[in-house]
């Protein structure tokens, strides 16, 4: 049993998509097997849009679910600054776009 569950706790800190894997031992993510680096906070928005593929999350809801400001506090620029940031690092020389803006709304990350 105790091996069992070191083993499913080792299995969470992996999330993929396709050809994008997150680990959130290293605070690496790979693309096609390309590694790159990831600062803690954009670890953390990855790790949260990951885990909620197919979501229009607004920018409202990434503050407290990845910032933790409370309710109607924070910066959207925020979001958006990491966001633009994240995009560079996981879209660079791929013609695949995970991160996708839905206008009005949010972002969404879709495989």
């Amino acid at each position: 049993m105790l091996r069992r569950s070191e083993r499913d706790a080792k299995a969470t800190n992996i999330l993929q998509m396709n050809d994008l894997r997150l680990d959130s031992d290293t605070y690496r993510v790979y693309v096609h097997d390309r590694e790159i680096q990831l600062t803690s906070t954009e670890h953390r928005l990855l790790r949260y849009m990951m885990e909620h593929p197919g979501q229009a999350l607004s920018p409202g809801h990434l503050l407290q679910a990845v910032w933790e400001y409370p309710p109607h506090t924070g910066d959207p620029d925020l979001v958006r600054a990491h966001m633009r940031n994240l995009r560079a690092k996981i879209e660079r020389g791929t013609s695949k776009k995970y991160i996708r803006t839905i206008h009005g709304v949010g972002y969404m990350i879709s495989a």
